[in-house]
């Protein structure tokens, strides 16, 4: 990707239609320019700000209490995931699991979805070997909308739903 500190309408006439372009940060873009990337259907991504798609995929809803729990597979992960969460401020319910005896991840993903279904969380997070089955238990609770996120993307266009499953 190209990148500039500034855009001119000269620059704008020679680059390719539909082709996507960087601003560097604290750059300027001429009123010409403007125009021209526009008609060129050019794509300008400012470094350091996120695209409008991107802020687009950014949840409505404010979290402020996260319910995460694990089956004995995603211990680690999950006490991971409960730091990092504290650490941007939010309130996490951690609903365990703590040793390696195996458990099984339905009853696991039901205490997230039910926390959740009770208002007792605006989120939930559960963690499994797999994902699936979890969001399939957890979509039995009354309310509850689940999904298997393996990435950042998907948990972020699932962001509505009531609880995630990794």
């Amino acid at each position: 990707m190209k990148r500039f500190e500034i855009i001119t309408e000269s620059d704008a006439r020679v680059l390719p239609r539909g082709e996507t372009v960087m601003l560097a940060k604290g750059g300027h873009v001429t009123p010409l320019a403007q125009d021209t990337l526009k008609e060129r259907r050019i794509t300008l991504v400012h470094e350091g700000r996120a695209t409008a798609d991107a802020a687009a995929l950014v949840p409505t809803a404010d979290l402020r209490t996260v319910a995460i729990a694990s089956d004995h597979t995603g211990v680690t992960l999950r006490r991971t995931l409960v730091e990092f969460l504290r650490g941007r401020g939010l309130s996490v319910q951690d609903l365990g699991t703590d040793g390696p005896d195996p458990v099984d991840y339905p009853d696991v993903a039901a205490s997230v979805a039910d926390a959740v279904a009770r208002r007792e969380a605006d989120g939930g997070i559960v963690i499994d070997g797999a994902g699936i089955g979890s969001a399939i238990a957890a979509n039995k609770v009354k309310g509850i909308r689940a999904v298997m996120a393996t990435t950042e993307t998907i948990a972020r266009y699932a962001a509505s739903t009531t609880a995630a499953t990794c």
